[in-house]
């Protein structure tokens, strides 16, 4: 398989700038952190940061653990308002 360098060139970079927002997302909200995330049609959601993704395929991403439900919600950091809490 020959693949062009440009095309290699351009995954790397975006590897690379995955790898990025992958720590600025775990910086911004370090595991255990209490979030106020304004979910889909206004509703409010109060949790805490669980996990993020192991992998560069989503990396805006984080899960957070429902305080009232238990239930876990997968978060795209870029698309939702969150708020962190005390």
């Amino acid at each position: 398989m020959n693949t062009h360098p440009k095309i290699l060139a351009a995954h790397k970079a975006h590897i690379e700038a995955a790898r990025q927002l992958m720590e600025a997302v775990q910086l911004a909200y370090p595991k255990g952190t209490r979030v106020k995330v304004e979910w889909w049609n206004d509703q409010i959601i109060i949790g805490k940061v669980l996990s993020y993704p192991c992998h560069t395929n989503l990396p805006s991403r984080m899960t957070i653990v429902n305080e009232k439900t238990g239930k876990c919600r997968d978060i795209d950091t870029t698309s939702h308002n969150i708020e962190i809490l005390p």
